[in-house]
């Protein structure tokens, strides 16, 4: 998939802004009351985090741990998107309730 190391970190970025963005607007879908809008931005925040995991690790293997301060900060901030997906999912849950 990614053949360079910058490759690597600027998929990273894009899936990193793409899963924030997205499950940011399910949350505000949610606190909306709009169930349907929010699963469907959720869904797509959800995408992004299986890119940016799979850039993730493209990054780590290409760069063979060798990673710049720039990379690293990025390679840390891809470890919490499973914190912002679950913050949309639980809106999610309060919205249905």
């Amino acid at each position: 998939m990614y053949r360079h190391t910058q490759e690597a970190l600027n998929g990273l970025k894009t899936e990193i802004k793409a899963c924030k963005k997205y499950a940011d607007l399910a949350t505000q879908q949610a606190q909306k009351g709009n169930v349907g809008s929010a699963i469907q931005f959720l869904e797509i925040a959800q995408t992004a985090k299986t890119c940016a995991n799979q850039a993730h690790e493209a990054l780590w293997d290409l760069s063979k741990g060798q990673l710049s301060d720039e990379a690293f900060d990025r390679f840390c901030e891809a470890e919490t998107l499973s914190q912002v997906i679950n913050k949309a999912h639980k809106a999610i849950q309060q919205a249905r309730t």
